[in-house]
């Protein structure tokens, strides 16, 4: 494997480690903060994408979880991951 796909690999890996952390009730349970933010959703996330893309963390995606469930026919208040 070269080292760029290493490089790609390792980010890859972190960042689903920190979502799977931050998406658990295990990982609220072991001393995950939740601060409610004086920002609506979008200026949230990226001012969160702007926090950690310079420390070589990369966000892959915004799910917008009631959009997809307005699809399966269900209903989910508008929080995004």
């Amino acid at each position: 494997m070269g080292q760029q796909a290493r490089m790609n690999f390792k980010r890859l890996s972190t960042g689903l480690a920190l979502f799977a952390l931050i998406s658990s009730k295990a990982g609220r349970a072991d001393g995950l903060v939740a601060r409610k933010s004086p920002f609506d959703p979008d200026q949230t996330m990226d001012r969160l994408v702007r926090a950690v893309e310079p420390s070589g963390l990369a966000v892959y995606a915004r799910i917008e979880r009631a959009a997809g469930a307005a699809k399966a026919g269900s209903f989910l208040r508008p929080p995004r991951c």
